[in-house]
């Protein structure tokens, strides 16, 4: 080979080289945002899934202190009570 070829072989590995280097440069921020996104996504699931988990709690909550609230006014209601018992102790249990 001689000198000439030998300066567009290197002048094409030198311009491949560039322009891989400008695409990734150019990728670098949709990459970050991918990330980020997938990353917002992975929180945005564990964050429902602990709001579901305290809207359950909570109307087992409410569920026993309107049994309460019901009992306290008219003294009956114990199988009521028993009944929330045992779903407020599932639902702890549970937890």
């Amino acid at each position: 080979m001689d000198n000439i070829t030998i300066g567009w072989v290197a002048a094409g590995l030198g311009l491949i080289a560039g322009i891989f280097t400008a695409v990734k440069t150019i990728d670098a921020p949709f990459k970050k945002q991918r990330d980020m996104t997938t990353k917002n996504d992975a929180e945005i699931k564990a964050l429902s899934v602990a709001l579901k988990e305290q809207q359950e709690m909570s109307k087992v909550i409410l569920s026993t202190l309107n049994a309460m609230v019901n009992h306290m006014i008219d003294g009956n209601g114990i199988e009521d009570l028993k009944k929330v018992r045992n779903e407020l102790q599932k639902a702890v249990i549970e937890k």
